[in-house]
């Protein structure tokens, strides 16, 4: 029951300064905290892709780079097995495979080796092209970047290639935080730029006032 008239007015008409929470504005709220989440979620998921990607792209570089760098050692060694050795016609196709299975073999009848290709001289040192040396240099230079590669690998499996053993996403909870952190220092920053426009503002209407006194 109500007293007396003040109460009346008082129930009567709301007082829209503190507006009164309701049902659909909580959970619009409630959805902008779960979407503000799942972006900085998505955010940090992107990174780790991003970060998996490039580093298999790299190993993938990696791989054709090395193969290339065997191809052409195979090549030089190919060539230099050939130099030196007439072209023979078809027709003595099989003289030509006899000489080359008794060049491969040494007088124990064992594999002659590198012997086979004339890389021995003389006194019984090997005689390498130059060429060859600094192509297995490099390929011996390009082998230790693989080991990065594979110790990579091997604390995280997954990484570099094949199927990871678990889910990517495990551990994101740092990368989250540093993401939402760094929003926090832009909204900061940001404010701090309104703060100043604002300011900045009110200190032009204040001189523009003054100026209209004077004047006036």
């Amino acid at each position: 029951m109500l007293d007396n008239g003040a109460d009346y007015d008082a129930l009567s008409q709301p007082d829209y300064s503190q507006p009164q929470d309701d049902q659909i504005a909580s959970e619009l709220r409630r959805c902008q905290r779960a979407l503000k989440a799942q972006i900085t979620i998505n955010e940090a998921r992107k990174r780790r892709l991003l970060s998996i990607a490039e580093m298999r792209l790299s190993y993938a570089e990696y791989e054709d780079a090395k193969e290339g760098i065997e191809k052409n050692l195979a090549a030089m060694f190919a060539r230099l097995g050939n130099s030196g050795v007439p072209k023979v016609t078809k027709k003595k196709k099989k003289e030509k495979e006899k000489i080359a299975g008794q060049a491969a073999v040494s007088t124990n009848g064992e594999p002659a080796g590198i012997n086979g290709l004339g890389l021995v001289g003389m006194d019984g040192n090997l005689l390498v092209p130059q060429e060859i040396v600094e192509t297995v240099n490099v390929l011996k230079k390009w082998k230790e970047i693989g080991k990065a590669f594979d110790k990579l690998e091997e604390e995280r499996p997954g990484l570099v290639r094949g199927l990871p053993r678990s889910s990517i996403y495990e551990g994101l909870e740092k990368e989250i935080g540093e993401i939402e952190e760094g929003h926090k220092k832009v909204q900061a920053a940001h404010e701090e730029e309104e703060g100043e426009e604002e300011g900045s503002g009110e200190g032009e209407a204040a001189a523009a006032a003054l100026l209209s006194q004077l004047s006036g």
